[in-house]
């Protein structure tokens, strides 16, 4: 079986480790690249195409993460992408009418158990 190639922009680097740990739990075989700035998850996509995007709405730098998201569908439309928040969900809610598209939302804080069945359900290998 191949790797999973997974793109987590993350600013936060504990939360980083334990998304880490979390997707090895999941997929063994994983090749976990990081951006801390939508900016440079931007970079990472011209060179590569990511089978899975884990991004956090609010990053360090002038990009948020539904700006990012819009750059990811643009440049593969087929990936699966995942929005992660510590915003109340009704704020996310709220983002997420301005998109006609649905994004799986994952709550910060999240358990391995959240984790594992946001990421499972919405990603099919």
């Amino acid at each position: 079986m191949c790797a999973v190639r997974v793109l987590v922009a993350e600013d936060d680097s504990c939360l980083r480790t334990s998304i880490e740990r979390m997707l090895r739990r999941i997929y063994s075989k994983s090749n976990i690249f990081w951006a801390t700035t939508a900016e440079e998850a931007e970079k990472m996509m011209r060179v590569m195409k990511f089978d899975l995007s884990i991004v956090d709405y609010q990053l360090a730098g002038e990009m948020n993460g539904m700006d990012l998201i819009e750059k990811i569908r643009k440049v593969n439309p087929y990936g699966t992408v995942i929005m992660m928040s510590g915003l109340p969900i009704r704020n996310f809610l709220e983002v997420m009418d301005r998109d006609q598209n649905f994004i799986p939302f994952l709550p910060k804080p999240f358990s391995l158990h959240e984790f594992s069945n946001v990421v499972q359900s919405h990603f099919k290998r």
